[in-house]
C-alpha cells in the first residue's frame, strides 16, 4: 500500500512524463513552485539539488515557508495554472495520470473516506484545468498531511506489505488505559508476552479474575508503545461484531446504520499489519460464545485478548500469582505506608488468600482507610473461611472456563469489611449497569443527581471502584459480579439512573456524543435489573426505542420491543401499549408488506382518537404513509399523511417534535412526487413559524436540511445557498462535542451542492 503524500504523487507525475523530454527533478519543482519562487524571497539558489532529491524522495518535509504560502486559495489557483501549462504539457497520457493518482488516494487506508471524497468531488476529470486542479488538490494535501520520513526501514516495510495506515486521525478512541501506577512484577510476563506476538500474531492471556491480566495487557503497551504503529484498546462488551461497530471512525455518520458501519470498520481494520497492536480486554467467552471471534483472528495486525478462559488451540500465557511476595508486600507498603510495622502479618495475610492481586490491593486500601488493623483483617479472613483450599484453590473446567467459587469468597469478605454507607451501596448498584469501558465521573453524578463527587471518591481509594484514564469511573468485572450477588441492582433502587437516561432519551432528534453509553446501560438493564416497578418500567422502554432509532440501533431495539412484549404478555395492559409495541414492530421490519400489517392493527387497537392517543395515532398515519410511499402506492401514501397533519392540527399539536417531523416527511413526498413547489411552500411556512423561537433547536436543523434540498431541486441558488451556511453554523452548535459528526454532516451539505452543479460559496 503507497502512502499518498508529496513524495508518491511527484514520483508519478514524473513517471508519466513523456520519454525524451528530459524532465528534470529541479526543473519540475521550478515548474510546480513557480508562482511562489517568483513572489517570495525563496529563490531558485535555496532550491538546490540535494534538497529537491530529498523532497523526492520522501526524506525531507517540503519547506513550511512553501506550504504555508499555498494555503491562500488565490495562491492555490496559481499553482493550478502552472500545473496546467508547466507540467501537464509534458505528460503523455494525463487521463492515464490522473487516474493513477486517483487510485492512490482510494488505496491509502490512512484517508478517511470524507477526504477521499472530498479530493476526488470533480471525477471523471475531463478538461485540463480540472485534471490541474485535482494535481494541485493532491500536492497540497500531501505537503500539509503528517509527514513520514521514508527512511530505508520505512521502504522496507513498505515493499514488505508491513505498514499500517496511522489510524490517531480516523478512530477517535481513547487510547489505552494506563496500568496500575504501582504496577509490579511481572518482568517475565512481558518478556514472554512481548516474544509470542512477535512470534505468532494473536495471543491469550488467561488466568482466574482479579490475577492482573488487564494490567499485564496495558503495562505492555506503554512498555512497548514506540514498537507499534498503532495500539488499539476494546473492552469486550460480548460481541466482538458489536465493538468493531462502536468504534468511532471520522467518517461515520449520524444516519449510517450499523451494518453499515460495521462493513466500514471491518473492511478497514483488515487493513492493518503487524505493527498494530489491538488489545481485546475481558474477552469472558468461549469460541462458540462469539462467532465473530474466527473473522477477528484473521486480521493481519496483532491481537491480544485477556479472557478467563483457556483457548488451547492458540498461543497464550496463564498469568497465575506473581512469584516474589516482597513484590506483593511493597503493593502493599503502596498504600499502607504503616506495612513494615505489622510484616509477620501481612505476610500471613497474603498467604491466606494466596497472593490473589486484586485480594492484595483490597486489604492494603482497606488497612488504609484505618477501619481494621492487620491481626483482625487476618482473624476475620480465616473465621470466614475465605482461604483457598488444595482442591478448589484454580480449577479449570471441561469447556476451558475456570471455575469461580473460593476467591470470591476473598473479595465478599473483604467488601462486607469497608462498612459501605447507604449511598455508596446505590453507587455500587448503579455502576453494575455501566459498561466495563466506564463512564465519565461528571456524567454519571448528573445521572445521579448528586452534588458532589465526595462518595465515589471515597469508593476509589477503597479499591472498589476504578478510576480510569480521561476521568472515568467503572468497576472491575470481580467486583462487578460480587455487586449484582449482594446489592443486585433493580428498576427501583435505580430509578434516578434510569430516569436521567430517560430523560436524555426524549431529547428527540438532538445529538448526544455519549449515546452509545447510554444503550449499552439500557441493554445491561434489560439482562441484569431486577424489575421490580413494571409500570415505570414499561413507559421508560416505549421512551427509549424512538431514540435508539435515530441511529439505527436495530440490536438494542429488537431487545426493548422483545421486554416490552413480555411485559404486555404478563399482565393485563391498556391497548395503547399494544398499539406502541406494533409501531416499533413496523420500524423493525424489513418487509414492507408486514410493517403495514403491523400499524393497520395498531389503529384497529385505537379506533377513537382524543387527546390522550393523538400524538401515537397521528405517528401511526404518518409511519403507514412513509410505507406506503416506500411501496410506490402514492394515492394511499397521501392520505395517510394528511390524516396524520389533520389529528396533529384538532389536538393543538403543532409544536411539537413529532409534528415536526411528520409535517418533514410530508414535504419529502411532495418532493418525490413531483411537487416540489407545494413541498417549498409548506417548509416556507414552518420556517417562518419556528425561526423566531427555535432557531438553535435541532427540529430547526432538520427542517432546514429538508429546506436546502427543496431550494436545490428547484435551483433556488440565493436561498439554497443561504440554508447551507445557516446549516453550517447549526452543526458546530449542535455537534460541538462530536467533531467527527459534524464533519460528516458538512460533507453531506457540500456533496448536496455538488450535485446540483453550484458552489456553497
Amino acid at each position: 500500500m503507497e502512502r499518498c503524500d508529496f513524495s508518491s504523487v511527484s514520483s508519478i507525475l514524473l513517471r508519466h512524463a513523456r520519454q525524451g523530454a528530459a524532465y528534470k527533478q529541479e526543473t519540475y519543482i521550478e515548474n510546480l513552485f513557480n508562482s511562489v519562487i517568483n513572489h517570495t524571497s525563496l529563490k531558485k539558489g535555496k532550491i538546490n539539488k540535494a534538497t529537491v532529491s530529498k523532497w523526492l524522495s520522501g526524506t525531507l518535509r517540503v519547506n513550511s515557508d512553501i506550504t504555508e504560502y499555498y494555503q491562500r486559495e488565490k495562491r492555490r489557483n496559481d499553482m493550478m495554472e502552472d500545473i496546467e501549462n508547466l507540467i501537464l504539457p509534458r505528460i503523455a497520457d494525463p487521463g492515464l495520470l490522473v487516474q493513477e493518482l486517483y487510485d492512490l488516494v482510494f488505496q491509502d487506508a490512512d484517508i478517511s473516506e470524507e477526504t477521499k471524497n472530498d479530493l476526488c468531488k470533480g471525477s471523471p476529470w475531463k478538461e485540463p484545468g480540472e485534471k490541474a486542479a485535482f494535481i494541485r488538490d493532491l500536492i497540497c494535501f500531501g505537503m500539509e498531511r503528517r509527514f513520514i520520513k521514508r527512511d530505508s526501514h520505512f521502504k522496507a516495510s513498505l515493499a514488505a506489505d508491513q505498514i499500517s495506515p496511522t489510524v490517531a486521525n480516523y478512530i477517535f478512541d481513547e487510547g489505552v488505559p494506563g496500568p496500575c501506577r504501582h504496577f509490579c512484577g511481572r518482568k517475565r510476563e512481558l518478556s514472554l508476552l512481548h516474544e509470542l506476538l512477535c512470534r505468532e500474531g494473536k495471543v491469550f492471556i488467561h488466568g482466574i479474575p482479579g490475577i492482573g491480566k488487564s494490567e499485564l495487557a496495558k503495562a505492555y503497551a506503554r512498555v512497548h508503545k514506540q514498537d507499534y504503529t498503532n495500539i488499539l484498546y476494546l473492552s469486550y462488551s460480548g460481541s466482538l461484531k458489536k465493538d468493531i461497530t462502536d468504534l468511532p471512525f471520522a467518517d461515520d455518520r449520524p444516519t449510517d446504520s450499523e451494518t453499515d458501519r460495521f462493513r466500514k470498520h471491518n473492511r478497514f481494520l483488515r487493513t492493518l499489519k503487524s505493527d498494530t497492536l489491538i488489545i481485546i480486554d475481558n474477552f469472558d467467552a468461549l469460541p462458540a460464545d462469539d462467532n465473530f471471534l474466527p473473522v477477528v483472528l484473521k486480521y493481519r495486525c496483532r491481537i491480544l485478548f485477556t479472557t478467563r478462559s483457556v483457548f488451547s488451540e492458540y498461543a497464550g500465557i496463564e498469568l497465575t500469582e506473581i512469584e516474589d511476595t516482597e513484590d506483593l508486600f511493597h503493593l502493599v507498603s503502596c498504600f499502607y505506608p504503616e506495612a513494615e510495622k505489622s510484616r509477620p502479618l501481612i505476610m500471613e495475610i497474603l498467604e491466606v488468600i494466596h497472593r490473589h492481586t486484586m485480594c492484595t490491593e483490597l486489604v492494603a486500601r482497606l488497612l488504609a482507610k484505618g477501619l481494621l488493623m492487620p491481626d483482625q483483617v487476618l482473624e476475620r479472613l480465616k473465621k470466614e473461611h475465605a482461604s483457598f483450599s488444595s482442591s478448589d484453590r484454580i480449577s479449570i473446567s471441561k469447556d476451558g472456563r475456570n471455575t469461580r467459587k473460593t476467591y470470591y469468597d476473598h473479595i465478599r469478605t473483604l467488601f462486607s469489611l469497608f462498612r459501605l454507607t447507604g449511598i455508596q451501596m446505590d453507587i455500587l448498584r448503579n455502576l453494575s449497569l455501566i459498561p466495563l469501558k466506564g463512564i465519565h465521573a461528571r456524567l454519571f453524578a448528573k445521572w445521579m443527581d448528586f452534588q458532589d463527587l465526595n462518595d465515589l471518591n471515597d469508593l476509589i481509594e477503597m479499591g472498589l471502584v476504578k478510576e480510569r484514564d480521561e476521568f472515568k469511573v467503572s468497576l472491575h468485572p470481580m467486583i462487578r459480579e460480587v455487586v449484582i450477588s449482594n446489592l443486585p441492582p433493580g428498576i427501583c433502587s435505580c430509578r434516578t439512573l434510569l430516569k436521567s437516561i430517560q430523560a436524555e432519551c426524549l431529547r428527540h432528534g438532538e445529538f448526544i456524543p455519549y449515546h452509545t453509553l447510554m444503550f449499552h446501560v439500557i441493554e445491561n438493564t434489560i439482562s441484569t435489573a431486577i424489575k421490580d416497578d413494571e409500570s415505570f418500567y414499561l413507559q421508560f422502554l416505549e421512551d427509549v426505542f424512538p431514540y435508539m432509532d435515530t441511529y439505527a440501533y436495530t440490536e438494542g431495539m429488537q431487545q426493548v420491543a422483545d421486554e416490552i412484549e413480555k411485559i404486555l404478555q404478563s399482565r393485563p395492559s391498556d391497548p395503547k401499549d399494544h398499539a406502541i409495541l406494533l409501531l416499533y414492530r413496523a420500524r423493525l421490519s424489513t418487509d414492507s408488506g408486514k410493517a403495514v400489517s403491523y400499524i393497520l392493527e395498531a389503529l384497529r387497537l385505537l379506533p377513537e382518537t382524543d387527546a390522550g392517543n393523538a400524538a401515537l395515532t397521528g405517528n401511526l398515519h404518518s409511519s403507514l404513509g412513509d410505507l406506503y410511499r416506500l411501496r410506490k402506492e402514492y394515492l394511499p401514501a397521501r392520505q395517510h399523511m394528511d390524516k396524520a397533519l389533520s389529528i396533529f392540527h384538532r389536538f393543538g399539536l403543532e409544536d411539537t417534535h413529532d409534528f415536526i417531523t411528520v409535517y418533514i416527511n410530508y414535504s419529502n413526498f411532495l418532493l418525490q412526487t413531483g411537487s416540489p413547489m407545494e413541498a417549498l411552500d409548506n417548509l416556507l411556512r414552518l420556517e417562518r413559524r419556528m425561526e423566531d423561537n427555535d432557531f438553535y433547536s435541532v427540529d430547526y436543523m432538520l427542517l432546514e436540511e429538508t429546506l436546502l434540498y427543496a431550494c436545490l431541486s428547484l435551483q433556488n441558488v440565493k436561498k439554497a445557498r443561504l440554508i447551507g451556511s445557516r446549516l453550517l453554523q447549526l452543526y458546530d452548535v449542535f455537534y460541538e462535542n462530536a467533531p467527527e459528526a459534524a464533519a460528516a454532516k458538512k460533507a453531506m451539505v457540500t456533496e448536496a451542492f455538488q450535485k446540483a452543479r453550484l458552489r456553497l460559496e
